[in-house]
């Protein structure tokens, strides 16, 4: 998971070529590993519990279009696993969760998600704008 760890640093100095390369790096990485199964519902057991690791996947998957549905996953199991301990807060997760939803075209499970974001930060500037953005679309 040493490339994920390479990724978030990068991702924090904007250099976003060498992000892109580590996440490929990592995404590559854990397909062949024993610890990770796309078939099943969440199976990283033997990978040591980290949730900003799990954040870290969400972004990886996201970032690349390779599979939307893996980068919910991480991105819920954040969610459910989160502590003020984690870097990346609350909100944050649950826009990025609404997101990927949009990414989807799945506009009422990301409002839903927007909700969530709002609820944990009411200032939430980022959080307002994608929900006027979606309701926009949705009602023209």
């Amino acid at each position: 998971m040493v490339f994920f760890a390479k990724a978030y640093i990068y991702d924090t100095q904007n250099n976003f070529e060498k992000l892109k390369t580590y996440n490929i790096k990592g995404l590559s990485a854990l397909s062949k590993s024993e610890c990770y199964n796309t078939k099943s519902d969440y199976n990283i057991s033997c990978i040591p519990h980290n949730n900003n690791l799990l954040y870290q996947l969400g972004l990886a998957f996201n970032s690349h279009n390779s599979s939307l549905e893996e980068s919910l996953k991480f991105f819920i199991k954040y969610t459910e696993n989160y502590t003020p301990k984690d870097r990346i807060g609350l909100d944050q997760a649950y826009l990025k969760i609404a997101t990927t939803y949009i990414k989807m075209n799945k506009p009422e499970l990301a409002l839903r998600n927007i909700e969530e974001a709002l609820k944990v930060n009411p200032d939430f500037e980022e959080a307002k704008l994608e929900k006027n953005q979606i309701l926009i679309q949705k009602y023209p």
